[in-house]
């Protein structure tokens, strides 16, 4: 306030006044060769960080949904190479392997749901919410379907129930993967379609052997029959849900996705 009402040589002494009332009696050091320093690794340090985010991948929400997507099928496809392999002989490794894959997904979908609300509808028109929901559901699905079919595989004395028909359960378990597989790469080999042809003439010829080996085999009973039919069910639902997932995305323009868009 005093400088509007007194000269400025008169302001000076004034501030000179109330800085000799105040007392300081410690003297102040700076050194500006440090301070420098300092900002200077603070920013170069904040340079590194920003640059290793776009190696490992961008932080823009449709890549990081593709990527995801990626190692939603590299796990399915991973747990269906193992799954006609007794577990009982495994290494400490390849149980926490399979675990990881498992968790991966369980959680995905939901993770996927998160990253996919947050891509720019205006620049994508694939992206609206009602076709995503469709799509992460039907990933919810086959997640559950390939949990059952892990369990029912995994149920002791189901081999033996399965006997013969083990060659053809593992041809459509290892075509299965090899589709999981191309989903992996972003480069689906066969359309929904061929797919679903695929399925029902391989389930035809299933059906077929399975009815001529349980007349076959006398010795198995009602329960081992459900088990085997409960396998066999537990496989079609997988390949439905896959049927399903390859023909919704087929009406997805992923290669935009892919672009870099600004």
């Amino acid at each position: 306030m005093s400088a509007y009402f007194l000269p400025g040589t008169a302001v000076v002494i004034a501030y000179l006044a109330m800085i000799n009332m105040l007392g300081i009696s410690n003297v102040q050091h700076y050194d500006f060769a440090a301070m420098m320093n300092a900002y200077v690794f603070t920013m170069l340090v904040m340079l590194v960080l920003f640059v290793l985010s776009y190696i490992q991948g961008s932080p823009r929400p449709e890549k990081v949904f593709l990527k995801m997507i990626g190692r939603y099928f590299k796990s399915c496809e991973i747990i269906l190479d193992v799954l006609g392999e007794k577990a009982s002989g495994w290494s400490l490794y390849k149980r926490m392997h399979l675990s990881y894959h498992q968790q991966e997904i369980r959680t995905l979908p939901t993770k996927l749901g998160l990253w996919g609300s947050q891509v720019d509808r205006d620049t994508f028109e694939d992206a609206n919410p009602e076709k995503l929901q469709h799509i992460l559901a039907t990933l919810q699905a086959l997640t559950y379907q390939i949990d059952d079919l892990y369990v029912l595989r995994e149920t002791p004395g189901v081999n033996e129930i399965v006997g013969d028909l083990n060659s053809e359960l593992r041809g459509w378990r290892l075509a299965l993967a090899k589709v999981f597989s191309s989903l992996f790469s972003g480069h689906p080999v066969i359309t929904s379609a061929v797919l679903k042809e695929m399925v029902a003439s391989r389930m035809e010829r299933i059906n077929s052997f399975t009815e001529q080996m349980i007349n076959q085999k006398s010795e198995l009973e009602g329960d081992d029959v459900r088990k085997l039919y409960r396998l066999l069910g537990s496989f079609r639902r997988v390949s439905r849900e896959l049927i399903e997932y390859v023909g919704m995305t087929e009406q997805v323009d992923w290669s935009d996705w892919k672009k870099e868009h600004f």
